[in-house]
């Protein structure tokens, strides 16, 4: 756009080739206040224009070279050149030369000789008309541009003409391909989507006959296959007579409006259908919005929430340091994630996974708190009944373990749980390399005192001694195990042959002070046990469980040959 410069007196160019005739135009020129800059060709007279940007031309028609007609076709197709003022002067009085001068832009067309004090007054009056048509060229630019930066255009359509106008911007606004002065109505309406245009065309024409304005939106496919929501506002005007005679609207793209409350009709269904508790508040936690859900879980109505405070669904269940706890971190700007019992309208408790969350204003400052949870009560249930039912579980797997390992009638180490645990001693002894022992007991003549107190008697004997042989063998990582008839085993980890002999003679002494009487002993008048004792560490390949067992049994018939009621032992080695 050219906006010409800022001066305080109108600036004329002379172009003539007679001298004297250019005398004689400069000196009346500057007499009605002008300054004036003059040249005697038309080459010169483009060059003087793009540099000194006058307000108005006083141009020769005929000159040698570049007659007048064509240095004025240039000036009018350069850069401003639209907006100066122009003047032919010509001795020529046919009307073609006048029209000639009309077509390529002139003006006015002024013939020799003239009148001087008449020039002056075409002049002043010609300056005129280009002060208001620059004023009203930079005052479309203006429009045009604000326009623009509002995505607002406007257009206008002459019921008596038949003519559609429109400006620039609405020319963009509709996707209208070619120049806005090109434009039709029909192109106007072709712009609109079919599913939309019959409803604007009706609307148009219900706008005429009711004589009243219109507003309505329709969407605009654009040749790049985008789209544009627009807001067309129209109202007709009508003549004397009242017939219609213009139409006068204008349109503005509502894309981003539309966009977003679509984007917010979105949401809010989301937020109406959602299956999850929502609501919002404010500041002090007094309830502003809640959801379909909430009144479905709790049975408050939005009605009868809406200004309560929160406290409403308080249960009584938690601490007060569970909700300081919550509100320091809501108000700090953070996200709180927990679980609170709350309590229903109808005094129900119920479970719920929360998240509650601050909302930020475009400030940055906290204006809501956001909260979103879940009914988790049947969760609750099924995980309390979960964990009772595992408990349940654990209990009769560690009965069903005890059982497995067991002895049924002693209730001690059976020969599968004496295996298990010699193995997993013999590892570890080996690992530390120390001593692990073993002793082999047996009731000394016990198939006479069966035949002679009975089974029943004898089952109750096994359990006494194997009672009393647990309560000598305290140590947590000792075993004592029924390995079998009437025969006991003892394995004692990390214990070497002084240990061993130490608590074979004490359970030797415990069985003793039960005073199980026992008429057909040979060695006592109560039962006796004979004990085989055997010591090793691990360490050596020669060396292994069956051989330490082998070895304790061995130990325990020398204790029954040499008489019973005894105990003997002995100690491995590499090499045994």
């Amino acid at each position: 756009m050219y906006v010409d410069r800022k001066r305080e007196t109108d600036l004329a160019l002379v172009v003539d080739d007679d001298p004297f005739m250019r005398m004689v135009i400069v000196a009346a020129l500057k007499k009605i206040g002008l300054d004036v800059i003059d040249t005697d060709n038309g080459s010169d007279g483009i060059t003087l224009f793009n540099s000194e940007r006058p307000d108005i031309i006083m141009m020769d028609v005929v000159m040698p070279g570049m007659d007048g007609f064509e240095a004025c076709e240039r000036i009018r197709k350069s850069p401003g050149g639209d907006l100066v003022q122009i003047l032919m002067v010509t001795g020529l009085e046919d009307v073609e030369s006048a029209k000639k001068a009309f077509k390529i832009g002139a003006d006015g067309f002024i013939t020799k000789p003239f009148n001087l004090p008449i020039l002056s007054q075409q002049v002043q009056y010609t300056l005129r008309a280009g002060r208001a048509f620059r004023e009203l060229n930079i005052s479309r630019s203006r429009l045009a541009k604000t326009q623009e930066l509002a995505m607002i255009g406007n257009w206008q359509f002459d019921f008596k003409t038949n003519q559609f106008s429109c400006s620039p911007e609405a020319c963009h606004l509709m996707c209208l391909e070619g120049e806005a002065a090109d434009m039709t109505l029909d192109g106007f309406f072709n712009s609109i989507n079919d599913q939309d245009r019959k409803r604007v065309k009706e609307a148009v024409e219900c706008s005429i006959q009711s004589i009243k304005p219109l507003s309505q939106h329709c969407l605009i496919h654009c040749p790049d296959e985008s789209h544009k929501y627009i807001l067309n506002k129209s109202e007709p005007l009508f003549d004397e007579h009242n017939n219609p005679a213009l139409m006068l609207g204008v349109v503005q793209d509502i894309t981003q409006l539309k966009e977003a409350e679509y984007r917010l009709i979105t949401l809010s269904q989301a937020v109406e259908q959602s299956g999850s508790t929502i609501l919002i508040t404010d500041l002090n936690g007094v309830i502003e919005f809640v959801n379909p859900a909430f009144t479905h879980v709790t049975g408050y109505t939005p009605e009868e929430a809406v200004g309560k405070s929160t406290s409403i669904l308080k249960s009584g269940m938690h601490p007060p340091e569970f909700y300081k706890n919550l509100w320091d971190t809501i108000i700090s700007g953070d996200t709180w994630k927990g679980q609170i019992i709350n309590r229903k309208k109808d005094g129900e408790l119920y479970w719920e996974s929360a998240t509650i969350s601050p909302v930020m204003g475009k400030d940055g400052n906290i204006t809501h708190y956001s909260a979103v949870k879940e009914d988790i009560t049947s969760r609750k249930k099924a995980e309390k009944l979960l964990k009772e039912t595992q408990k349940r579980l654990e209990t009769a797997n560690q009965k069903l373990q005890t059982l497995v390992t067991s002895d049924g009638l002693t209730m001690i180490a059976n020969r599968r749980k004496f295996d298990e645990y010699l193995d997993q001693e013999w590892q570890r002894c080996k690992r530390a390399k120390v001593w692990l022992s073993l002793l082999m007991c047996d009731i000394d003549y016990f198939k006479h005192y069966n035949d002679t107190y009975g089974h029943q008697a004898g089952d109750d004997c096994l359990r006494k001694i194997a009672q009393a042989m647990e309560k000598t063998v305290v140590r947590p990582m000792d075993l004592v195990a029924r390995y079998g008839g009437e025969e006991f085993a003892v394995i004692l980890s990390d214990t070497g042959l002084n240990g061993a002999c130490h608590v074979a003679r004490r359970i030797q002494e415990d069985v003793k002070n039960l005073n199980i009487a026992h008429s057909e002993s040979s060695v006592s008048t109560h039962v006796t046990l004979s004990i085989g004792i055997t010591c090793l560490i691990p360490d050596d390949e020669d060396l292994s469980m069956d051989l330490l067992i082998k070895t304790a049994d061995e130990a325990l018939y020398k204790a029954k040959r040499k008489g019973r009621n005894r105990m003997e032992l002995k100690v491995l080695t590499g090499n045994h």
